[in-house]
């Protein structure tokens, strides 16, 4: 991705918006997943480390998404938008793959993915497709 400070700083606020919003108010992961003792655990117990590491990994799925849009030539946010979609549940849906063939351990990707299924892929495509909805949004703004 080709991004400047304006991008990065959109692509920030972005996220914390829709951290802020999707998860901590309108609790998001809570209603799509069914797992609050798990979400509790994640976004409230263990936020200090795992807000960070959501925001390299949402960052992960951009960059994947953002490389594939310029080796396709895609320049409309439709076009943009379905790629991530695709590229969130190839890579969240081969995570849940390979945790789900395995037995349960300690591991919170662990339990997340036994107990939540697929509604953990889901909860990904809500979340990553609503961070980048914000940051276009953000982009578009004449500030």
């Amino acid at each position: 991705m080709d991004w400047g400070t304006k991008e990065w700083s959109n692509f920030t606020i972005a996220f914390i918006i829709v951290t802020l919003v999707g998860v901590y108010m309108v609790r998001l992961p809570h209603i799509i997943s069914d797992q609050p003792d798990l979400v509790a655990d994640y976004y409230k117990k263990n936020w200090k480390w795992n807000i960070p590491m959501d925001y390299l990994l949402v960052l992960g799925y951009f960059a994947i998404a953002g490389y594939i849009w310029k080796k396709l030539g895609y320049k409309k946010t439709s076009q943009h938008l379905l790629v991530l979609v695709i590229t969130t549940i190839i890579i969240s849906g081969s995570f849940f793959l390979i945790f789900k063939i395995q037995p349960e351990t300690d591991s919170f990707f662990s339990k997340w993915f036994h107990r939540a299924g697929w509604a953990a892929v889901l909860y990904d495509v809500v979340l990553l497709s609503s961070i980048f909805l914000v940051y276009v949004s953000l982009n578009k703004l004449e500030i």
